[in-house]
């Protein structure tokens, strides 16, 4: 059994233990299942979403919107993005499963 690592973005210091996200669009195997670990929004989970390959969500929570109001307009942009992702993953993945909450 093979396992890959796959990331949006990396830290310099783990880089070298993960592919990048874009390598996923030539998984076609139907045998694998690809674990989504989604909290916050980010730029890359509808590409994800729509990619012809077994899923599993793993839900880790994401802090409502309005508590980043006045705040942080990016994390408040973010944290909005991810729950509407999160039912867009969810359209897509057979299964799931939240934790965090």
């Amino acid at each position: 059994m093979r396992s890959d690592l796959f990331a949006w973005e990396a830290k310099p210091e783990v880089r070298g233990l993960v592919r990048d996200w874009k390598d996923l669009e030539r998984v076609t195997s139907r045998d694998g299942l690809l674990l989504v670990h989604h909290s916050m929004g980010n730029d890359v989970v509808s590409d994800v979403a729509k990619l012809p390959v077994r899923k599993a969500v793993v839900y880790h929570n994401i802090t409502p919107a309005r508590f980043f109001e006045g705040l942080n307009e990016h994390d408040r942009k973010y944290a909005e993005l991810g729950r509407e992702q999160l039912a867009e993953l969810a359209r897509s993945a057979e299964f799931g499963e939240a934790s965090g909450l």
